[in-house]
């Protein structure tokens, strides 16, 4: 019966994280030339055009990260998942609510919430992958990991174009590995 919560959770990440792709091209299709301005997902929020979808792109994906806390089955393994889907949520959110300001502080604390929230996904990615079993797949998944971070490093720091393609390179990666690490460990606490 572990199976259906697990399965449950799993989906919850999986549909938070298309919901936001979803309206990430809905701001794409509105304003195509954001994606030159290489300021990554967050230009969106400081468009009136995008605003809207944006927002939603946020709120799906911090609602269906909480609703897998909520989902998980509190096994030994598992419950330590619940913490971070939280947390994710809620820097989602901070994120967010942090796009809407010309106050440099706040500017300055929306940038150091992302990049927190990157750094804190790095760190769970690499978790995964050493609580997964180290084959191929999860290899992968971890390299493409560390490369879209890298490359989201260099991009926001204008050394490179399109950092909103690395941010959803990054986003998508670290996806793959959290499913992989929820599956594996419900099968290890079996």
């Amino acid at each position: 019966m572990r199976e259906e919560p697990i399965a449950r959770a799993r989906a919850w990440v999986l549909y938070g994280q298309v919901g936001f792709v979803a309206f990430l091209l809905v701001c794409v299709l509105l304003h195509p030339s954001g994606i030159l301005m290489n300021r990554g997902v967050s230009y969106f929020g400081d468009v009136a055009l995008t605003r809207l979808p944006f927002s939603l792109a946020f709120l799906i994906a911090a609602g269906c990260f909480a609703t897998a806390a909520t989902t998980l089955p509190m096994t030994p393994g598992l419950r330590r998942y619940a913490p971070l889907l939280r947390g994710h949520a809620a820097l989602l959110l901070a994120i967010m609510v942090s796009t809407f300001s010309l106050d440099p502080a706040v500017i300055t604390l929306h940038v150091a919430l992302g990049i927190l929230l990157f750094v804190l996904q790095i760190v769970a990615g690499l978790w995964f992958a050493g609580w997964v079993s180290p084959n191929g797949p999860t290899r992968a998944w971890l390299a493409g990991l560390v490369a879209a971070g890298g490359m989201a490093l260099l991009a926001l720091l204008h050394v490179l174009p399109l950092l909103i393609l690395w941010q959803v390179l990054f986003q998508a990666a670290y996806t793959a590995l959290l499913l992989r690490a929820l599956r594996a460990t419900d099968v290890r606490a079996r």
